[in-house]
């Protein structure tokens, strides 16, 4: 009994998770058919953080269970994933060039500015890092490239 009723609890997130990972296979394929390159290694990380990141080296995209369950919409994912995607097609961390590129990315593959901004302003009132963070621009100013 104990067991069936832990299934049933955990019947709703394992059918959230495999929809999120579908969602996020289709945008992945979506952007690499409008950057004309493939990323062969990409993976879900079981944390809840709201997080993503580049291996540059690898050609490996990491994405957290958190990102996945922030983004309501393939719009909202697609501007992350175009902004870690952009980090490996310009062999480049600078933050800003990621944007930029992510940004015209997410464009050419028919994704909404409006919904890749909104997930830019979600993680700028979800990340606990600070606006003077060296490694990343401010948050407000990402929110308001992302939105222009």
């Amino acid at each position: 009994m104990r067991n069936s009723l832990l299934l049933l609890l955990l019947i709703p997130w394992i059918a959230q998770a495999e929809v999120t990972a579908s969602v996020m296979q289709d945008v992945k394929l979506k952007l690499q058919e409008a950057s004309g390159q493939t990323f062969p290694i990409f993976q879900i990380l079981d944390d809840d953080y709201p997080n993503a990141r580049a291996n540059i080296n690898s050609r490996q995209i990491q994405v957290n269970r958190g990102m996945l369950l922030l983004a309501e919409t393939p719009d909202e994912l697609a501007g992350v994933i175009a902004h870690e995607m952009c980090h490996i097609i310009n062999n480049s961390p600078n933050e800003y060039d990621a944007d930029t590129c992510g940004k015209e990315l997410g464009l050419k593959a028919g994704y909404s500015k409006h919904g890749m901004a909104k997930m830019y302003r979600k993680l700028a009132e979800t990340q606990n890092w600070s606006e003077d963070n060296g490694a990343h621009p401010p948050w407000s100013q990402r929110v308001k490239f992302w939105e222009k």
